[in-house]
């Protein structure tokens, strides 16, 4: 259960984790995970080394980094308030998890200045393929446990499911556009307009040619 809110130590706390984890993806995916030292990487974040272990016990567990620091509390507590808890879902639960989504993309944004594109650090180091996956489950079940908060329904309800899963595509198609983009040097895009568009391609995808038009027709 997540708390109602953040206290101002915390916020530090998590704000310091997410750097360390950003900046330490971004020296191993240029260098190599054993291109750096973790004083190199404190330098950067601008703590001791002593301060470092407070966060996280060797290197490797700040490159991978801990996955209930992926949504904060506020904005966690946000998505869940605008739920009905009718246990019916709607398409204002999609356009929720996005918000959420680009939101806590922009945050990490804010706090370190820039991202790794994944593929990048694996081709580096592929050996931490396996635990990023399990970082990536532990990150689904946290989304899954707000999505079933939300909407009054069980975790474990196909429905909270299959919007999990529904989201995923939309975030890894709009992540591989976005760096794909960014690394190309053509004009800034932001992770909200690509996901947003993202989310709107897949809904004119399976819109109904049949559904009656006019009033009665869905929202794109």
């Amino acid at each position: 259960m997540r708390k109602s809110a953040e206290s101002s130590r915390e916020r530090r706390m998590r704000h310091t984790r997410l750097s360390l984890t950003e900046n330490a993806r971004r020296l191993t995916a240029k260098h190599g995970m054993n291109g750096f030292t973790v004083e190199e990487l404190c330098e950067i974040v601008g703590i001791s080394r002593r301060t470092f272990f407070n966060y996280f016990h060797t290197k490797e567990d700040a490159i991978i980094g801990r996955p209930s620091d992926a949504i904060s509390d506020e904005l966690a507590e946000w998505f869940v308030a605008r739920g009905t808890g009718d246990a019916e879902l709607g398409p204002a639960l999609m356009n929720d998890l996005v918000e959420v989504s680009w939101r806590s993309f922009d945050e990490m944004l804010q706090i370190t200045g820039s991202l790794t594109d994944m593929h990048a650090l694996l081709e580096k180091e592929p050996e931490f393929m396996t635990r990023l996956i399990r970082e990536n489950k532990a990150q689904h079940e946290m989304v899954r446990a707000l999505i079933a908060k939300r909407e009054g329904l069980e975790p474990e309800d196909p429905r909270v499911q299959l919007a999990l899963m529904s989201l995923m595509p939309i975030v890894l198609t709009a992540a591989s556009h976005y760096f794909a983009t960014v690394g190309s040097g053509a004009e800034p895009v932001s992770m909200r307009g690509v996901l947003e568009e993202t989310l709107a391609q897949v809904r004119r995808l399976f819109r109904d040619p049949d559904a009656p038009t006019g009033g009665a027709s869905p929202n794109p």
